[in-house]
């Protein structure tokens, strides 16, 4: 006597779908568009210089640190507070135009660091970078 592997208890049809089918044809399907797809080309066109390096000499560079008590060092050489607006109004004739390397120590006074700003903006320098920072403003 044989046993039915698979008895249903009403008539009724079985309305579930077999998606197992279907997701195999549209990954054979994706495959296949990968495959026929051309491969990405980007092409960027760059003109080269084919000259002269035309890359100019960076600026002179004048360093001025703000010490802990509040001093000023103009290039490694201790500098009056009054003398400041001096020294900046020969930076800005200087036909080199230098670049001004402001660094001051964590412990200065905020309001000193804001006075030798103020004082350095007043003297119309316009190249100013800070320590550890090398994009100019």
């Amino acid at each position: 006597m044989r046993r039915r592997a698979f008895t249903h208890s009403t008539d009724t049809p079985i309305v579930e779908i077999n998606t197992t089918p279907m997701i195999d044809v549209l990954l054979v399907l994706m495959i296949m568009l990968m495959l026929s797809l051309p491969m990405p080309t980007h092409k960027v066109t760059v003109d080269v210089a084919t000259g002269a390096s035309s890359v100019a000499a960076p600026p002179p560079v004048v360093e001025l640190a703000i010490a802990a008590n509040g001093g000023l060092i103009w290039n490694g050489v201790p500098l009056p507070f009054a003398r400041l607006d001096d020294r900046l109004a020969a930076l800005v004739s200087d036909p080199a135009k230098p670049l001004l390397q402001i660094s001051a120590d964590p412990a200065v006074a905020y309001e000193r660091f804001d006075t030798t700003l103020a004082t350095i903006k007043r003297a119309g320098v316009t190249k100013i970078a800070f320590a550890g920072n090398p994009q100019t403003f």
